[in-house]
């Protein structure tokens, strides 16, 4: 089995130096008026971010195959996770608008179930 190369104290210090120079960018663009271009900059700093942890502090860069492997599998299943979420959040508020016996717009735990009267 052959060992990883293993990362220099230097450039450890150059990745915090950096991560720490996109915090100050992501903190320094939030300053500014761009409007929905928040969320693009935001998402891009950060996914710099990532790839520099990944890189460096996880040593993927000069790791083996199976480290590579195991992080990608990971990466597939936060996906997945992520996409769970997403579809669970996106499909709420159908049952209140299916039942009958609940208005609309309103949200009831089950045990407020809204009985229809009936006039004598």
């Amino acid at each position: 089995m052959t060992s990883a190369k293993q990362v220099s104290s230097t450039q450890l210090i150059w990745t915090c130096v950096a991560l720490m120079l996109l915090l100050l960018l992501t903190v320094g663009l939030f300053q500014l008026p761009l409007g929905s271009a928040h969320l693009i900059a935001g998402l891009s700093i950060a996914f710099l971010k990532t790839l520099l942890i990944l890189a460096i502090f996880m040593n993927l860069k000069g790791g083996s195959g199976v480290l590579r492997l195991t992080a990608a599998v990971g990466i597939l299943w936060l996906c997945f996770a992520i996409l769970g979420i997403i579809s669970d959040y996106t499909t709420r508020g159908w049952q209140e608008t299916l039942d009958p016996g609940l208005e609309q717009g309103t949200h009831y735990s089950s045990s407020d179930r809204v009985e229809a009267s009936t006039a004598d």
